[in-house]
């Protein structure tokens, strides 16, 4: 027997969406650690998934709506741009490849943790608030590396369900018209649409959409 759990939020936008619900997977992939002889090779493969990141963000920054919520949304995704280039992200990452001779997974992810907590324990708030960011473009490049695709869905006319949503993903959501979206996480960036879902239908036995 199929059930019906109503799901409570707050909306951060006026309007009611109905659609179809893609669940995004909480959490990312295991990553593989392990030692490497051909240091060069994962120095090469780091670039690459840098360098697919970017392009993808610039192709959804350039795809970003018109109005106050495209603009704002365009500054966040240059300001995740210009991360690509950072040294303490990049060069970090490169070294520890280089000295601990490690993949690039491994070194990526333990520089990002590093950032991370360092930004966390800054005096001033604004440090700590890009946090977030330095996760949000981590990750991101973690899944060119790892051969994760975006789960955003293609498919326009979806509600999007998901624990939190970085700035690219919102942009991106906003680019393939979805009608809304839902999130356990306090949004800190503009709506891609002009409504979100106040509260949504769950079925015992969904699956998220393919």
């Amino acid at each position: 027997m199929t059930t019906r759990e109503p799901i409570r939020g707050i909306a951060a936008a006026p309007g009611v969406a109905v659609g179809r619900a893609h669940v995004l997977s909480p959490g990312g992939a295991v990553l593989p650690q392990r030692r490497v002889e051909d240091v060069e090779r994962e120095v090469y493969r780091l670039r690459s998934a840098i360098d697919a990141s970017r392009a993808e963000l610039e192709e959804i920054r350039d795809r970003a709506g018109p109005g106050e919520a495209g603009a704002t949304f365009r500054t966040i995704l240059d300001a995740h741009l210009t991360m690509h280039r950072d040294e303490l992200l990049v060069d970090g990452a490169e070294r520890a490849i280089r000295e601990q001779r490690i993949n690039a997974e491994w070194a990526l992810r333990s520089v990002i943790d590093d950032v991370r907590m360092r930004l966390l324990a800054a005096d001033v708030p604004y440090f700590r608030e890009r946090a977030g960011d330095v996760e949000s473009v981590g990750d991101r490049i973690l899944r060119g590396l790892t051969g994760r695709a975006s789960q955003i869905p293609r498919a326009p006319g979806g509600i999007l369900v998901a624990s939190d949503l970085g700035p690219g993903d919102a942009a991106e959501l906003g680019a393939r018209r979805s009608r809304a979206s839902c999130s356990s996480a306090a949004a800190d960036q503009p709506t891609p649409r002009s409504s979100r879902a106040r509260s949504a239908s769950r079925r015992s036995s969904a699956r998220p959409a393919r």
